[in-house]
C-alpha cells in the first residue's frame, strides 16, 4: 500500500508541468493579455502608452508582429515609446492571411536571445502571436503538438489558416525540409493571386508548385535540402526565373517575384488584365468525347488558347541562352511575327481550330500568318529530302485515344517559344492530343533539340473549347504600324 501511495504523489507531482499556465488579465492600453507563467505573455493591439507599463511588469522586449499598414498599428510611436521605457522593440511584420515561414525562423532567432527574455509577444487581436508561441513550444522547447495547441488556443490562436501555417511550418521542420517564400507583384507593383510558382530540384528534377494567395504571398513548403530553380510564367509579362537557390533543412529562402512587362509594355496582346477578362469568357461546355464515324475522337472544334497546367524544365544550352538574351534586349525587333512571318512553333492562339478527316488535320490559329498548317493521318512517313517549313513537316498517329503528332524539318528562322529561343536543325517536336470530354483538349508538347537544348523539355497545356466563337481572318501586313518602333538596342 505505501508503494502504491508513493506512486500516485509522484503523478501528482508532475501534473503541473504537463500544462503551462496561463493566465488572463486587464492591462490598461492591452487587448487580450494572456500571460504564460514568467516566460512570455501574448496579447492583441497594444497601445504605444502601455508599453511603459508592460516595461514594470518584468518584460525585456516587445515583439510587435503588426503589419505597418494596418489601421491604428503607428509602429514608429511604438518604438519611440519602447525606447523611453527602456524596453527592446522588435518590429517583425507577419501576415496572418499571407503568413511567411521565413519569418517564423526570424522569431525562432529572436526569440532564443536571453536579451529579449521575457517578451511581450503582440499583434492586432493575439492569433499571430499566439501562433507564433506555438512554434516555439514545438521546435524549441520540444512540446508535443496537442498540448502545444492547446495552450495557442488558449492564448487566442483562433484562426483555422494560421493554425494550419503554424502545424505546416513545424512538420516541415521536423521533417529536416527548408522553404521558398515571398511575393507575387505584377509589372505595376500590385500584389498577384493565383500564379502558379514552381521550384524544381536541380538534382531529382522534381517539380514543387504553389499559387500565391489573394494578397500575392506564396511558400513552397517541405523542400529538400537542395539546389532550386524558381519559375514564373502567366500570359501577358515577361517570365521569372531564379537559378541556384540554395535550400537548407529548417530555413526559408525569401524570393520576391517582381514581374515585368513583356517586350510590347502591356499592349498588343500583353495587358494582363485583357487577358483575365478573356479567361471569365471561357464556359466549356460539359458531355462525352465527340468521336468520328471510325471512332476515333474527334478533336474539331474551335478552341481558346491553351494554358499551361505544366511547363517542365527547358535547359537551354550557353549559347542558345546568348542568342536569346540578345534577341531581347533587341526588344525582339527581329521576331518574325513582328514581319507578319508564323509565330513561333510552340506559341497557339488566342483562338486556334482544328478541322479533322480520315486523312488529315489542319490547325487553323488565330493572330497568325498564314495561321494553317496540315498533319497527315494517312500514314505517309517524313520526306527522305529535308524541305525546311515554317510549321514544320507534320504527321499523326493514333495511341489509343491519344492523337501523337511528330514534327521535323523546321525553317531555321523560326522561333521556338514566346521567349525567343532558337533552334538547330535537330529540331524535333512531339505534340500528344487527348480530348478527355466535350470541353477539355490536353496538350503534351515534348521539344528534343540536342543542339540547344541540354535534354528534353516536355510542357503540359489544357485547351478549353469555345463554342460561339469563330476565327476570322488576319491580315498582318494591313497597316501593320509596330514595326518601325521596334528599333532595339
Amino acid at each position: 500500500m505505501k508503494r502504491i501511495l508513493l506512486s500516485l504523489a509522484a503523478v501528482t507531482l508532475c501534473l503541473p508541468v504537463l500544462q503551462a499556465q496561463v493566465k488572463k488579465s486587464t492591462v490598461p492600453g492591452v487587448t487580450n493579455f494572456a500571460q504564460v507563467e514568467t516566460t512570455v505573455a501574448c496579447a492583441g493591439a497594444t497601445t504605444p502608452a502601455s508599453l511603459a507599463g508592460i516595461k514594470k511588469m518584468g518584460f525585456a522586449a516587445v515583439i510587435n508582429l503588426r503589419l505597418a499598414t494596418e489601421p491604428g498599428a503607428d509602429i514608429d510611436a511604438s518604438a519611440a515609446a519602447a525606447k523611453a521605457a527602456g524596453i527592446n522593440f522588435i518590429h517583425l511584420p507577419f501576415s496572418g492571411s499571407a503568413p511567411d515561414p521565413a519569418v517564423a525562423d526570424q522569431f525562432l532567432k529572436i526569440i532564443a536571445e536571453p536579451g529579449n527574455q521575457p517578451a511581450f509577444i503582440h499583434c492586432a487581436s493575439g492569433a499571430r502571436a499566439a501562433a507564433m508561441w506555438f512554434i516555439k513550444r514545438v521546435i524549441v522547447d520540444k512540446w508535443e503538438e496537442v498540448r502545444a495547441m492547446d495552450e495557442a488556443v488558449e492564448l487566442g490562436l483562433t484562426s483555422q489558416g494560421l493554425k494550419t501555417f503554424a502545424q505546416n511550418y513545424v512538420q516541415a521542420r521536423k521533417a529536416g525540409t527548408g522553404a521558398i517564400a515571398g511575393n507575387v507583384k505584377e509589372p505595376f507593383g500590385a500584389a498577384l493571386a493565383g500564379a502558379a510558382v514552381q521550384a524544381t530540384n536541380t538534382s531529382t528534377s522534381t517539380v514543387y508548385k504553389a499559387t500565391s494567395s489573394p494578397q500575392g504571398g506564396y511558400t513552397l513548403a517541405s523542400l529538400p535540402a537542395g539546389i532550386y530553380d524558381v519559375a514564373l510564367t502567366i500570359p501577358g509579362v515577361g517570365p521569372f526565373s531564379q537559378k541556384g537557390i540554395t535550400v537548407t533543412a529548417a530555413n526559408t529562402n525569401r524570393i520576391d517575384i517582381n514581374l515585368s512587362e513583356g517586350s510590347q509594355l502591356s499592349t498588343l496582346g500583353e495587358d494582363p488584365s485583357a487577358i483575365a477578362a478573356d479567361l471569365k469568357r471561357h464556359n466549356p461546355p460539359s458531355g462525352p468525347t465527340p468521336r468520328t464515324a471510325d471512332g476515333k475522337p474527334d478533336l474539331s472544334g474551335v478552341w481558346w488558347s491553351p494554358r499551361t497546367v505544366d511547363p517542365g524544365k527547358a535547359e537551354f544550352l550557353a549559347p542558345a541562352l546568348e542568342i536569346t538574351r540578345k534577341r531581347a534586349e533587341d526588344n525582339r525587333k527581329d521576331s518574325p511575327q513582328a514581319h507578319c512571318l508564323p509565330n513561333a512553333v510552340t506559341r497557339v492562339g488566342p483562338l486556334y481550330e482544328f478541322v479533322q478527316t480520315k486523312a488529315f488535320l489542319v490547325m487553323i490559329s488565330d493572330d497568325d500568318s498564314p495561321g494553317f498548317h496540315q498533319i497527315y493521318l494517312d500514314g505517309r512517313p517524313h520526306p527522305k529530302d529535308p524541305d525546311p517549313l515554317w510549321y514544320g513537316h507534320n504527321i499523326g498517329r493514333w495511341e489509343g485515344d491519344t492523337l501523337v503528332v511528330d514534327r521535323v524539318n523546321f525553317e531555321d528562322q523560326v522561333w521556338v517559344d514566346q521567349d525567343a529561343h532558337p533552334h538547330s536543325d535537330k529540331l524535333h517536336i512531339v505534340e500528344r492530343y487527348h480530348r478527355v470530354d466535350l470541353g477539355h483538349l490536353e496538350t503534351e508538347v515534348t521539344v528534343e533539340d540536342p543542339g540547344v537544348l541540354a535534354r528534353p523539355w516536355t510542357m503540359k497545356r489544357i485547351s478549353d473549347l469555345a463554342p460561339g466563337e469563330e476565327i476570322r481572318e488576319f491580315i498582318c501586313t494591313e497597316n501593320n504600324r509596330d514595326l518601325p518602333h521596334l528599333v532595339g538596342r
